[in-house]
């Protein structure tokens, strides 16, 4: 028996709402098109027929993360963009089983897992697959990762690329290395934070981006007092991993 049910927003969503020249060139409505999709923090996107041509819901830790996305791909509108409208999501409601939300049914051997998804470490894209991790097991759900960011919990989950999604207490450093971050997992696997979801991956993990001489756990080497150092670390604190495995 499923029923409609009310869910809290619990990070800033934004739906953006563009209308298009028809007499414009299918080419560039496409290619601006094609570009909003593939924003990493975009959850869906529908093409439509009415007063708007096409909506966007983007998923975004705070306004400021908006500003500095709006200065990049909307401002200044194309010329073909005729009308635009921004509306702010408060709250969202949607049909569901009454069995347990927070739980992943995964394909195994011999049939579905139920993971909880506090167990899951991280989740990586392959092809038209995502490989969902929980400690030293590993699974393939033929979904999308805008799909996953909007199964998992924000407060719980940080997307720090494209193709990845992570566990915040799964990162347990943060490194700036020759101009790009990067995050390292309390299992030591190490995976690179996209340059355009580094502000907002800092500003999630609560991490300081201007105290470069914080040092890892595993290295004690420090920088000199002018900061020269090949690399620079954010400790983010002792995080010990869910000693709880998955059903």
């Amino acid at each position: 028996m499923q029923r409609v049910r009310s869910i809290e927003v619990a990070r800033l969503h934004i739906i953006l709402c563009f209308a298009f020249d028809h007499h414009a060139a299918a080419t560039d409505i496409d290619s601006y098109r094609g570009a909003l999709i593939d924003c990493p923090d975009v959850c869906h996107a529908v093409e439509t027929s009415g007063t708007f041509d096409f909506f966007v819901e983007f998923d975004l830790p705070d306004l400021q993360s908006y500003n500095d996305w709006l200065k990049v791909l909307v401002e200044p509108l194309p010329s073909f963009v005729t009308r635009y409208e921004a509306c702010f999501v408060v709250r969202r409601f949607g049909r569901s089983a009454d069995a347990l939300d927070g739980d992943l049914w995964l394909p195994s051997r011999d049939g579905l897992r139920r993971v909880e998804r506090n167990h899951v470490d991280m989740v990586q894209a392959e092809g038209d697959y995502v490989r969902i991790h929980s400690g030293a097991q590993s699974w393939l759900l033929h979904t999308t990762m805008a799909a996953m960011v909007t199964r998992l919990d924000a407060d719980e989950f940080i997307r720090i690329h494209r193709s990845t999604i992570v566990r915040r207490s799964f990162i347990a450093l943060l490194i700036h290395r020759e101009g790009r971050w990067f995050a390292e997992m309390i299992d030591g696997s190490t995976r690179r934070i996209a340059k355009s979801q580094a502000p907002a991956t800092l500003r999630g993990m609560k991490a300081d981006p201007s105290s470069p001489k914080a040092v890892s756990p595993k290295d004690d080497r420090a920088t000199d007092s002018a900061g020269r150092s090949a690399e620079s670390h954010l400790a983010l604190g002792p995080r010990t991993k869910d000693t709880a495995s998955a059903p």
